[in-house]
């Protein structure tokens, strides 16, 4: 925008540029400081405070909207489900209305095995704001394919991987929760291994069905130490180590 002063009538005057939508054109009065100021194309102030932790079994999120002069017409929630490694990509799950302060995120279960992580960011009809502190929570996960799952988008059917899970708690005494989870339905064997390798006890072999799949630990008769427990099936050997303190 160009804008000229008048020295002798004190006035400003702007050049070709669009003020409150009416196009002006050079030498055209507007009295100084005039116009409304267009708010929705300021960059709203980032949330602050973000705080995440477990309410009625499920990830819960609270945070302050950071009142400064501001403009913004929706809160966004971002969310990125930690399995193995840090976090990476993160994905909108969820727009909410302005005013907002709270989300809860039934997606998922508190529990083990699993990390959800949060953000959120304020945005109106021209810019966003910059993403708020980051904070996480446990979960019990939802291993998916995501890869098979968009490949076959309409099936109502989630394609799980193959994968075993930190057990929770841990280190305990006397019983651990141990999650796990297999593509396709077959025998699974269980069992609890010393750092020697010798074989301590059977937890469990049994037909599974594909998907999530939950069993419980009890080591009441079991020293206090270091362990390893392996799941095993005709193609497939995972192994995780446990400690059990007495």
């Amino acid at each position: 925008m160009v804008v000229h002063f008048n020295c002798n009538s004190n006035t400003f005057l702007y050049e070709g540029d669009n003020i409150n939508y009416t196009t002006l054109t050079i030498w055209d009065y507007v009295p100084a400081l005039c116009c409304e100021q267009e708010t929705d194309k300021f960059q709203p102030t980032a949330p602050i405070n973000l705080d995440v932790y477990p309410l009625s079994g499920h990830p819960f999120l609270s945070w302050n909207n950071n009142y400064i002069s501001d403009y913004w017409t929706a809160i966004d929630v971002y969310r990125y489900a930690y399995y193995n490694g840090p976090p990476q990509g993160f994905d909108l799950i969820a727009s909410l209305g302005p005013a907002s302060t709270t989300y809860m995120d039934t997606r998922y279960d508190f529990g083990q095995g699993g990390i959800a992580y949060y953000k959120v960011k304020k945005r109106n009809f021209y810019k966003s704001s910059q993403f708020s502190n980051m904070d996480s929570v446990s979960i019990i996960p939802q291993k998916i394919n995501q890869e098979q799952l968009f490949e076959n988008p309409n099936s109502l059917d989630p394609i799980y991987d193959n994968y075993l899970y930190q057990n929770y708690p841990n280190p305990f005494n006397p019983t651990t929760t141990i999650n796990f989870s297999i593509k396709e339905s077959g025998y699974v064997s269980i069992k609890l291994y010393d750092l020697l390798g010798k074989e301590i006890s059977t937890i469990s072999e049994k037909f599974y069905n594909k998907g999530l799949n939950t069993l419980i630990l009890e080591a009441s008769n079991i020293a206090t130490g270091i362990y390893v427990y392996i799941l095993s099936t005709k193609n497939l050997r995972i192994a995780k180590k446990l400690s059990i303190i007495k």
